[in-house]
């Protein structure tokens, strides 16, 4: 049977360290560690085929950008993410075979990968636990919409926003008049007092 390649994306050096042992204990794998996790790291990659990547950043933009870098240079690999931001609702959007969230212990570590390597994946209990949390409203944004909406809850201007994504501030004010009308606000402090309510932080998204 083919030895599965996993590659660990993880840009905190203890925890990356971590992972690189818990992968190397599921059978048949072999774990490769990205040391300085950014767009040249991954074209400098070595010429062999990449089964699953791992992904654990620390920040959730960082999560995204990893995420949308693979996809584009790792096309066949299948992601797991660790992380409690990133919603079971877009995996489909942001290509993910797995997402796990940031205390999961070894053991189930192991079996997503494992899992996913056979092509399925699992839904920890804490997740189910989101499906049916009582905040409905979030989950019609997408994960590019929720990562706007972050920037607006940090106070960021449009203006700063635009340099953060890399876009013209007309479109994220498109973005934004889009997230309003899915939430039911009309305008930026009424989106934010809406949040305040109902107790949900830019940590949350």
């Amino acid at each position: 049977m083919d030895v599965c390649k996993v590659l660990i994306v993880c840009d905190h050096p203890l925890k990356a360290s971590a992972l690189k042992e818990i992968v190397e204990g599921v059978s048949l794998t072999e774990a490769m560690l990205l040391e300085e996790p950014d767009k040249s790291a991954f074209d400098q990659l070595p010429n062999v085929t990449i089964d699953v990547a791992l992904v654990a950043m620390e920040e959730f933009d960082n999560q995204l950008d990893i995420i949308s870098i693979i996809n584009k240079t790792l096309p066949t690999s299948k992601i797991v993410v660790i992380s409690d931001h990133i919603s079971f609702y877009h995996m489909s959007e942001l290509g993910l075979s797995g997402i796990l969230p940031r205390k999961s212990k070894k053991n189930q570590i192991t079996r997503m990968i494992s899992t996913v390597m056979h092509g399925e994946t699992i839904v920890p209990i804490s997740s189910i636990t989101q499906l049916y949390s009582p905040n409905d409203s979030m989950k019609v944004l997408t994960v590019h919409e929720q990562r706007i909406l972050s920037f607006v809850l940090r106070k960021f201007t449009n203006m700063q926003i635009a340099k953060q994504l890399f876009v013209s501030t007309r479109t994220v004010e498109n973005y934004l008049r889009r997230i309003y009308d899915k939430l039911g606000v009309r305008s930026r402090g009424e989106c934010i007092e809406m949040m305040k309510r109902r107790n949900i932080h830019q940590s949350n998204l």
